[in-house]
């Protein structure tokens, strides 16, 4: 059983900032899913190959990890990084126009992130974010963790063109640090940053022995958003995938949920 489909040109898929996800959605003129086994058992996982589903690195991470590395030579480090965050990116990028820099805003500005989180957390976030790489999906697992609770894994290529270039060496630290950040900061990040911590289960989980990602958080993550728009105040308002999150009511229950992405095809706005 095959699932192909056909785009010209291919949309591009933005990741609300709030969802904290260094990565776009980068989708190839054919998409296909091909189911590769399923027993039927409960027990067993159903396998899917996938074909044209990428996770692009932001533009901006790969200008700003180029910049980092040649300004900190050999003592690119956790902590040199972070001192240099500091110190130096509000003088080459902008909240306005570097979606890098709102991700972390987003959730530095916390009041509750700067109460209760440990310093050291906020130099892992920055060292993360600013070495993602881009990620092409080989196949997918899906798995009925317990009863009504389905997890979803995936097994990853070698980036290649048209995706950002990418050394062996980066591609690996990257996955390193998403498996020491899944080890080390968990409850943290799934207070704070719960649909980043659900997109590092997906991709590196079952390497460091959790269930891999929620497949109704992952799905709410790749869902189209029904609204978006900018905030009212600050940065916020040169953010348009602020709103793209759930209606809640005044008990803070949510009446309606949204998805998180915003679709456009490059160099053409977004779709409607």
């Amino acid at each position: 059983l095959t699932l192909t489909v056909e785009f010209s040109p291919a949309p591009v898929g933005e990741i609300a900032t709030r969802s904290h996800i260094g990565a776009e959605i980068r989708l190839g003129p054919v998409v296909r899913f091909s189911l590769v086994s399923s027993s039927g058992l409960a027990d067993e996982p159903l396998a899917i190959e996938v074909e044209g589903f990428d996770f692009e690195l932001l533009p901006d991470i790969f200008q700003m990890r180029a910049m980092i590395r040649r300004d900190l030579g050999e003592d690119y480090t956790p902590e040199r990084v972070y001192e240099w965050w500091v110190k130096h990116v509000g003088e080459h990028f902008s909240l306005e126009t570097s979606k890098a820099r709102r991700i972390i805003e987003s959730i530095f500005g916390l009041r509750s992130f700067q109460l209760a989180v440990p310093s050291h957390v906020k130099v892992d976030t920055v060292w993360a974010l600013v070495n993602a790489a881009p990620t092409s999906i080989a196949s997918l697992e899906v798995v009925e963790e317990r009863p009504d609770d389905f997890r979803i894994i995936a097994h990853t290529r070698a980036a290649a063109p048209p995706l950002a270039p990418t050394s062996a060496e980066e591609a690996e630290r990257c996955a390193k640090i998403m498996r020491d950040t899944l080890v080390r900061d968990e409850k943290v990040g799934d207070v704070f940053a719960p649909s980043a911590f659900n997109f590092m289960r997906f991709l590196q989980g079952h390497n460091v022995g959790q269930p891999g990602a929620s497949v109704a958080r992952l799905t709410k993550l790749l869902t189209a958003a029904h609204t978006w728009g900018p905030g009212s105040d600050g940065w916020r308002k040169h953010d348009d995938t602020w709103l793209a999150v759930d209606a809640k009511n005044v008990f803070g229950r949510t009446e309606r949920e949204n998805g998180r992405i915003l679709w456009r095809v490059l160099d053409k706005g977004r779709l409607p």
